[in-house]
């Protein structure tokens, strides 16, 4: 069987844990591992009743693609799925899966954890706290410092969320 690779970035609710597991299974794989991240009632000691979430979705998807690229470079593997929600994410729902399957559970494992460390590292997607108190809501910007561009070139923040957002009034960016 060849190897699939499924990267979705959605509004809509996401698919069951179970049926992203059967998406990456294979007669030939020993081991399957999902992560899946859930919207919790608290960010940074402050309570949230839902996050928004927005993605920049064809760079996001780029990003995704090589990251899985990377991955099958750096372990042997069936099949990886990358599932991520866009919108508003209520508390105790699912906003990101990844699933991996590999003939031996290392592999499955320390890719899926790669996979998930890099997409918070490097894929233009944001996520918006909603506290439960009247004070404004906070957007938290899922990367560090550049954006790469659709042509693999690189450009600073800044550059990137001044085209991105260009009549937007000054926001509240956290780096984390």
């Amino acid at each position: 069987m060849d190897c699939r690779d499924i990267v979705e970035i959605s509004a809509n609710e996401l698919p069951t844990l179970d049926t992203i597991s059967q998406v990456v299974q294979d007669d030939g794989a020993g081991a399957t591992t999902t992560f899946s991240g859930t919207t919790r009632d608290t960010f940074e000691d402050k309570a949230v009743i839902e996050l928004e979430y927005e993605a920049y979705v064809p760079m996001a998807k780029k990003v995704l693609t090589e990251l899985i690229r990377e991955a099958r470079n750096k372990w042997n593997l069936k099949h990886i799925a990358i599932y991520h929600r866009t919108g508003i994410v209520p508390v105790g729902k699912v906003s990101v899966v990844i699933a991996t399957s590999s003939t031996h559970r290392v592999d499955s494992m320390d890719a899926a954890r790669y996979l998930i460390d890099e997409l918070k590292n490097r894929c233009p997607i944001w996520k918006r706290e909603f506290p439960v108190f009247h004070s404004a809501p906070t957007w938290t910007l899922l990367e560090r410092r550049f954006w790469s561009n659709v042509d693999g070139s690189f450009i600073f923040l800044g550059q990137f969320l001044a085209r991105r957002f260009p009549s937007a009034a000054v926001v509240q960016f956290a780096l984390i």
